[in-house]
């Protein structure tokens, strides 16, 4: 996913470190009531969507792409 993604400076450097914040951002908004899906994606698939849409890999087009 860091290979690929335009974004990759605001992405975290391990998989550690990423478990880490999405356990935070799952228990944050669980608190607020709202329900988080964790969504597996293939790599290939959203390379292909955004270059068929003309839109960077970044956070706002892999969330776009999970909906």
């Amino acid at each position: 996913m860091l290979e690929i993604s335009d974004d990759r400076e605001s992405m975290n450097d391990t998989w550690k470190e990423w478990q880490i914040k999405k356990n935070e951002f799952k228990r944050n908004f669980s608190k607020f009531g709202m329900k988080v899906t964790e969504v597996k994606i293939d790599i290939d698939q959203l390379v292909l969507y955004c270059k068929l849409r003309g839109i960077p890999n970044n956070g706002a087009s892999r969330a776009q792409f999970v909906q």
